[in-house]
């Protein structure tokens, strides 16, 4: 039985559905006015009691009254409703309070608006007294229900569809359609925004593990002493170019940016700066190419004549300098420059020096070398 409400009285005609139910199918009935105050009107049929799109307002008696005998407010919620729903079940069937709600609904002459709505059992198993007394008397009238099972299958979906129809007065085929419809479009929403989630879960929670290869050019010169990347204000350190650095990850928001990348070595190389181009990938590598400097580029200097008296003020000039497949003459200061390709570069160099006049010098020097000087000597 259910305590007296204390609702205030409501104004006629305000309640578009009156739900009445056993407590123990409270989950029923909150499912039920949940899907009705929800469900979007089609466009031939409208809201008496509201200009609202929607099925509103619901009651639903929250209230469990002791006495037997509906109380004031509670009728006049009966009489402000254009609909009653009853949810039936072999809980209902026993409630003398769900029963004395129908019996009052029928004595304001509103039995075709009674609306059975089945959740267990068989009209027998499940209607209340006043419903089954109705039935008995009124066989021409008889007020069948909807029944969430049909042929051993449950579709509440479908129920609450046919539902509907009958409190708008609309074919039921019609609104199953339109509710396939809406099923269809709002599986391609949902679909979209699970991929979008996922888009975003990625983008923002699966970090980028980030590879560099650091490649050098193809010589014949020393390994480079204490190089160092900078990825993004991170510094790793390496000795030896044709390297690969595994340098930690980035976080996912970094995907389709670039980030800055600088190299240096403290010797041979020159200092490079680029920007890595993050893709979508979880595990990315980047080839930095690095270039050697000058270091070993240049081989200068200055031819002297070693008999003079001060070998540095007499400058020689027209000698033919070799150094390697490759050659160069001094000029009237006695100085050469020669510059070699990278593929031509090395740690020493074989000189030899040519003049009439003068003795063939050769010999094995270092390189680089950018001020040598050469002493010729008469025979």
């Amino acid at each position: 039985m259910r305590n007296a409400m204390k609702d205030p009285t409501p104004s006629a005609s305000s309640n578009f559905v009156f739900i009445s139910y056993n407590h123990k199918d409270v989950k029923w009935a909150k499912w039920l006015q949940k899907k009705l105050e929800w469900y979007r009107l089609p466009t031939e049929a409208h809201n008496e009691f509201s200009d609202s799109r929607y099925i509103r307002p619901v009651f639903r008696d929250r209230d469990t009254l002791t006495a037997g005998i509906l109380n004031d407010s509670l009728r006049a919620h009966l009489e402000a409703s254009r609909f009653l729903v009853v949810i039936c079940s072999p809980n209902s069937a026993k409630s003398e309070w769900v029963s004395e709600e129908i019996r009052a609904f029928i004595e304001m002459g509103r039995v075709e608006q009674i609306v059975p709505f089945i959740v267990e059992g068989s009209p027998e198993e499940s209607f209340p007294l006043a419903l089954r007394q109705w039935n008995q008397e009124h066989p021409d009238k008889n007020l069948l229900g909807i029944a969430v099972t049909d042929d051993g299958k449950t579709d509440r979906q479908k129920a609450f569809v046919r539902l509907v129809a009958h409190i708008l007065g609309l074919r039921f085929d019609a609104l199953w359609q339109r509710h396939k419809r809406f099923i269809r479009r709002l599986a391609v929403i949902l679909s979209v925004c699970a991929v979008a989630l996922l888009a975003l879960s990625y983008w923002f929670m699966v970090p980028v593990k980030l590879q560099v290869s650091v490649q050098g050019e193809a010589c014949q010169l020393p390994e480079m002493e204490d190089g160092t990347l900078n990825l993004n204000g991170s510094e790793y350190a390496f000795s030896r170019p044709d390297t690969t650095l595994s340098l930690g990850t980035l976080p996912g928001y970094f995907r389709f940016k670039t980030v800055p990348i600088s190299f240096h070595a403290d010797r041979f190389y020159q200092d490079t700066t680029a920007r890595v181009p993050i893709r979508a990938g979880v595990r990315q590598h980047f080839v930095l190419p690095v270039r050697r400097d000058s270091t070993f580029a240049v081989f200068a200097g200055r031819v002297f004549d070693g008999d003079a008296d001060d070998v540095l003020s007499v400058p020689v000039a027209g000698v033919k300098i070799s150094v390697g497949n490759r050659s160069d003459e001094t000029d009237a200061d006695g100085c050469f420059r020669i510059v070699f390709p990278l593929a031509e570069q090395s740690e020493t160099k074989s000189v030899t020096l040519n003049h009439e006049g003068y003795q063939t010098v050769s010999r094995e020097d270092e390189s680089p070398s950018s001020d040598l000087m050469y002493l010729m000597h008469r025979p």
